[in-house]
């Protein structure tokens, strides 16, 4: 898969992102002599990207273009998209693992964790020590939702025990990286590898 990066920078051609299978169907995006059994289907404008670009970054909104193919074996519409992108997050994945870590193995406070990977402000925002989103993305990743691979946790554990484990899951996951790496570096690439993607509509 392609990072956002070189994706924003170069944006791929039908050719070079085409799935190589239909995720509902099984038919192959080509097959050498036959017809396409995945069709361009043109480009998305402006799908929202949020949080740092990695595990140092500032967090930031991108809007990022990415590409739809069409099933000509089963109508299944299918999005391809960079390899940061989380199934029905506006978060890049490797923000949401770090705010797990933050959170539930730093023992970071909510609004702290908030504050690193949120990149606006909202004005008025009620209740300052809490952020509902980082509670709905523990809930998530501890029940396989947003990664995969990940145990679901026993009913008996906190929020903060529960985004315990995913991180500890994810930096278990992360591809062999410089031995310098940081445990947030290594939580953050772990989380990219892991996350479940938007892979269909």
């Amino acid at each position: 898969m392609i990072p956002v990066k070189i994706w924003t920078k170069y944006f791929p051609t039908p050719e070079e992102v085409r799935p190589g299978r239909c995720p509902r169907c099984g038919k192959a995006g080509y097959e050498p002599g036959r017809k396409l059994g995945m069709h361009g289907h043109g480009v998305i404008r402006g799908r929202q990207l949020l949080g740092p670009p990695d595990a140092e970054g500032r967090a930031e909104q991108q809007s990022v273009d990415v590409r739809s193919y069409v099933c000509t074996g089963c109508g299944r519409t299918v999005i391809v998209v960079p390899k940061e992108f989380a199934f029905r997050r506006h978060y890049n994945s490797g923000a949401i693992g770090l705010a797990l870590f933050l959170y539930g193995v730093l023992e970071l406070s909510a609004r702290q964790v908030r504050e690193r990977i949120r990149p606006f402000r909202t004005v008025g925002y009620s209740a300052p020590d809490k952020w509902r989103t980082l509670i709905r993305w523990i809930e998530a990743s501890s029940e396989g939702r947003l990664f995969g691979s990940i145990r679901a946790s026993p009913g008996s554990f906190s929020p903060r025990q529960r985004a315990a484990r995913v991180a500890m899951s994810l930096l278990a996951q992360a591809d062999p990286i410089s031995a310098e790496a940081t445990a947030e570096q290594r939580v953050f690439a772990g989380a990219v590898h892991a996350a479940l993607r938007p892979f269909g509509r």
